[in-house]
């Protein structure tokens, strides 16, 4: 994961000294250029997370908040005075130090933000591991297993063999880590596992909808149609085995994979 250090130019010798030896590649970025730059690079779509560091009655540090956040970007804010910043209500950072504070506190309150970090979630070929603050293990799910992941407000639900496994982390942080060739964005707030298909169907005069074996239905959102259709369209030209299934008007009929693709449009 990429750090990003958003501060004040005054501010960036004490924080790089305090970061020297953890974890993580930190890429200092002036405060006035971030807010210029965050919402126009797509940056919700990386593996980021960033410290934001300024002055407390500094204007420009709620708005550089409300960008990062806006782009779903986990965060520390660290200040430079113990007094309350402006637009505090309106920032959601998963901690806030001092930086008058003594040193040993700040170096820990810093490791425990990287920590933190580092319990999301991680893909190799046959597993996916999540880590939890509940358990403070990881836990080893068998991508085979995984069905569909869901997006609930800042947090991500892997369904998996009737389990359910709650991150702190977005879905297009999730499907950096999985092969594109098993696992689809149908919607904002649901990606799918192409395995875990058995129908798609007609919901309404408009709009479809993924029918999953557990019986789920979910939503396909318009501008995803096209990501669908060519997943299923690549394991059709690859002759791979797919579920047995087709779009319908009420769900009840079967059919192969090709009917599937052909019915979305």
């Amino acid at each position: 994961m990429k750090l990003l250090l958003i501060t004040e130019e005054e501010l960036k010798s004490c924080l790089q000294a305090h970061l020297a030896g953890l974890p993580l590649r930190a890429e200092a970025l002036p405060l006035r250029r971030a807010i210029a730059q965050l919402g126009k690079l797509g940056w919700e779509r990386e593996n980021l997370s960033a410290i934001l560091s300024a002055d407390p009655q500094n204007p420009d540090l709620a708005t550089a908040a409300e960008k990062i956040q806006k782009a779903k970007i986990p965060y520390l804010l660290a200040l430079s005075g113990g007094v309350t910043p402006l637009g505090l209500r309106s920032m959601t950072p998963e901690d806030v130090i001092f930086l008058d504070a003594p040193d040993d506190h700040i170096r820990k309150r810093l490791s425990r933000f990287v920590s933190w970090l580092g319990q999301e979630m991680s893909a190799g070929e046959n597993e996916i591991i999540v880590r939890t603050n509940a358990t403070r293990l990881p836990i080893r799910i068998p991508v085979n297993e995984v069905e569909a992941i869901h997006a609930e407000g800042d947090y991500a639900v892997i369904r998996s063999s009737g389990s359910s496994f709650v991150l702190r982390t977005s879905l297009s942080r999730i499907m950096l880590t999985l092969d594109p060739q098993q696992f689809v964005r149908i919607h904002r707030t649901h990606i799918v596992a192409r395995d875990a298909i058995e129908q798609i169907c007609h919901r309404g005069q408009q709009s479809l909808e993924v029918r999953l074996r557990n019986g789920d239905r979910l939503p396909i959102g318009r501008t995803y149609k096209r990501r669908l259709k060519r997943l299923l369209s690549d394991h059709l030209d690859n002759d791979v085995m797919a579920p047995e299934a087709i779009v319908t008007d009420s769900g009840a009929s079967t059919g192969n994979l090709a009917g599937i693709r052909d019915g979305i449009s």
